[in-house]
């Protein structure tokens, strides 16, 4: 799985017989039955796509073959892993997980992209191709989405996240009360929509199909749909679908709409890392205010006291490309 909204290289390990658990995943993917070497990291908690993973991290030889990469491809001698040992949650587990969020808090375990010279990342769906870029891949003179790092706020990693400029549900323009941040997931099937935004009353439910407006650096408007219909209308600044109303993707990526918690902005969020550790997950003790620089840019980013999250998931994305240059944050979408 491939997941721009995680940030680590994780892999079921096999039990303590050698047998690979969760049999119908297990069965698809396998899982991993070597010992590694150890890190000298304690064993986490984490928790994502509502599992709570337990986790063991080690450390070995890695290589992605099969991917278009620019610079010798993706390999790594000394990779850091995490080597999943439990689940607790409503997910199934039973795959290997790309993380591809790069940047983190200090108190993070290693992302996968961090251990790479990964600075950009293309995702052409229709093409059904990857890219991973030694450098930049889109160009100056490019109309580009500007992407927000969040970790002032306490997130505990920097999310490929722009800001809404519009949100239109069922036809009709959602009046949302605060700013909205859209994450782009491709770890995602549909849309998931902070609890708050969600109960708030002012979402149309059942979404049949929805609109995320995003301003571009030069003002232009970038546009990701997704709709339950396969024959859909025409919206100002979204592509017509050039694959067959039978195209598979319509069946694997539906437009399911589901509430999540996000507890990024609350209260003495970060304050417990996963290692347990007296410290924060910035590498402050825990107790510390947050610094003068992390409430400056908190006020000066525009997004309030606690922003509406979006989390765009597949649903939108597999008739697009999608290019994230990590390392200048920005994102185009074609």
């Amino acid at each position: 799985v491939v997941d721009t909204g995680s940030p680590f290289l994780l892999v079921e390990g096999a039990r303590p017989d050698g047998t690979c658990g969760q049999a119908a995943n297990a069965q698809r993917w396998g899982c991993y039955k070597g010992a590694a070497r150890g890190t000298g990291l304690p064993d986490t908690d984490e928790l994502f796509g509502g599992e709570d993973v337990g986790v063991q991290w080690r450390q070995g030889a890695f290589a992605l073959r099969n991917a278009s990469s620019s610079g010798g491809g993706l390999a790594i001698d000394d990779a850091i892993f995490g080597r999943i040992n439990s689940y607790e949650g409503k997910g199934g587990g039973g795959a290997v997980f790309l993380g591809f969020a790069k940047r983190r808090l200090p108190r993070i375990r290693p992302t996968l992209l961090e251990q790479t010279g990964v600075a950009a990342l293309r995702f052409d769906f229709p093409g059904r191709r990857m890219q991973l870029s030694p450098v930049p891949l889109i160009g100056w003179r490019e109309d580009a989405l500007r992407l927000i790092d969040l970790r002032p706020r306490g997130t505990p990693i920097a999310n490929y996240a722009c800001r809404v400029e519009r949100l239109v549900v069922n036809g009709c323009l959602v009046p949302l009360d605060r700013p909205c941040v859209a994450v782009i997931d491709t770890g995602t099937t549909g849309l998931s929509v902070s609890e708050d935004l969600y109960d708030s009353g002012i979402l149309p439910v059942p979404v049949r199909e929805a609109q995320i407006e995003m301003r571009t650096e030069r003002g232009g408007v970038a546009v990701l749909e997704a709709s339950v219909r396969r024959r859909r209308r025409p919206y100002p600044g979204v592509p017509t679908i050039e694959q067959p109303l039978s195209a598979e993707e319509y069946e694997e990526f539906p437009l399911v709409v589901s509430p999540v918690p996000v507890p990024w902005f609350e209260p003495g969020f970060g304050e417990a890392c996963a290692d347990g550790e007296p410290f924060q997950c910035d590498g402050t003790p825990i107790g510390t205010r947050r610094s003068y620089l992390s409430t400056l840019l908190q006020r000066v980013d525009g997004l309030g006291e606690k922003p509406h999250v979006l989390f765009v998931g597949a649903a939108f994305l597999w008739p697009r490309q999608i290019t994230i240059d990590v390392d200048a944050c920005r994102m185009l979408i074609v």
